[in-house]
């Protein structure tokens, strides 16, 4: 996607990915792992309250690995 900020005073025109995490580590580990791997001092992380159906969650809960 492209991205058009104000960087250091000057509006930059960037190109950026956006991605959907699934997942059921909670939102403190999403984050933290986030920080940790993304390139930039403050990067997007959004949150989307969503509701899924009830096969697809079951699914999801049974092949997401939470590693320690």
């Amino acid at each position: 996607m492209q991205s058009m900020s104000v960087w250091k005073k000057k509006f930059v025109n960037i190109k950026e990915y956006a991605a959907i995490l699934k997942t059921t580590v909670s939102e403190k580990t999403m984050q933290t792992a986030i920080k940790k791997l993304h390139p930039y001092k403050v990067p997007c992380i959004l949150k989307i309250d969503v509701t899924a159906n009830k096969p697809y969650v079951q699914w999801i809960q049974q092949n997401v690995s939470q590693s320690s």
